[in-house]
């Protein structure tokens, strides 16, 4: 009974943002790390690990934007 319920909120949820990205009213957060710069260290040989103590970010940051591109 509870996980229906559950199920049920989710995809109302699920419902009104997508209705509101239609419409514009909703863009989501701001991208807090700068997938440039983390590329233009990464192309320049730097790892991982570097990079995420330059711009003072965690590593599992870095890696995610890394792994996306």
């Amino acid at each position: 009974m509870l996980e229906f319920r559950r199920r049920f909120i989710k995809e109302r949820q699920r419902d009104g943002i997508e209705r509101a990205t239609g419409s514009g009213v909703y863009a989501g957060s701001k991208r807090r790390v700068d997938r440039d710069r983390i590329m233009t260290l990464s192309k320049a040989g730097n790892g991982a690990a570097a990079i995420a103590v330059a711009l003072g970010r965690s590593g599992m940051q870095v890696c995610r934007v890394l792994r996306e591109s």
